[in-house]
């Protein structure tokens, strides 16, 4: 009898548990190059309120460059330069990192963003 009870109860346990579980969304497609500018904007203006998340200065390094990326592939170089010149101001400190920034924008090339976190050698291992 007790063997039966259990059998009855692990459909419904099953089937509340169920109910939590999160959907998965339908597939978004990938935000466009503005959006990502206007929403790293937005954490800009609130980035040193109290409760703010922090994103590490990598992070960062990261967010700034893969904006211009973005930007750069969708043939706003303009908006994309404004990009790579914000990434420069906010090395403060790191000329190399600096010059590293002011060589690649010049050309309009785009970063190699595991390069420009971790440098060459590092970037290598990681991608092998």
């Amino acid at each position: 009898m007790l063997g039966r009870l259990r059998e009855a109860k692990r459909p419904e346990r099953a089937k509340s548990r169920a109910s939590f579980c999160p959907k998965t969304p339908p597939h978004q497609p990938a935000a466009s190059g503005a959006e990502c500018a206007r929403i790293i904007d937005e954490y800009f203006a609130t980035r040193h309120h109290k409760g703010t998340l922090q994103v590490p200065r990598l992070q960062l390094r990261a967010l700034l460059l893969g904006t211009y990326n973005k930007l750069l592939s969708e043939g706003d170089a303009e908006a994309a330069a404004k990009w790579a010149h914000r990434a420069l101001l906010d090395e403060a400190g790191l000329p190399d990192i600096q010059s590293l920034i002011q060589s690649i924008a010049a050309k309009r090339e785009r970063f190699k963003l595991g390069e420009m976190m971790w440098g060459p050698s590092v970037a290598h291992e990681v991608d092998a």
